[in-house]
């Protein structure tokens, strides 16, 4: 589930956990206002050696040019800018067949900690 508390597409998705049923977090978005703020970020946190879930990309469902980075608790952050503002009045939610036009490589990510069985 997408989830969002203004025009912005989305700001947080949420997904069952396979392990339990519960609601797991799969990544909150934090959307900024031009490209070269996401570039300057995107090499930050690479240089100080943060985990990247997915490589830079343009989404299909809201537009936005994004990377994902893993944060502490086993969850992405996503942080990108140029998403598409939703009125709700007019939008109609709708099957995507790809989760983005370009990038977004997440090969190299771990599963996240709400597709993680908790330890006993």
């Amino acid at each position: 589930r997408f989830m969002g508390v203004n025009q912005r597409h989305h700001s947080l998705a949420v997904v069952p956990a396979p392990h339990d049923g519960d609601p797991g977090l799969v990544h909150l978005m934090v959307e900024v206002d031009t490209l070269d703020a996401v570039g300057r970020a995107l090499d930050n946190v690479t240089r100080l050696g943060f985990s990247i879930s997915s490589t830079l990309g343009r989404h299909t469902n809201d537009k936005m040019i994004s990377f994902y980075v893993r944060a502490p608790g086993g969850w992405d952050i996503e942080y990108g800018t140029d998403g598409m503002l939703v009125d709700e009045t007019y939008y109609t939610a709708e099957e995507i067949t790809a989760d983005s036009y370009w990038g977004h490589d997440w090969s190299g990510s771990e599963p996240l900690a709400a597709f993680t069985p908790p330890e006993k």
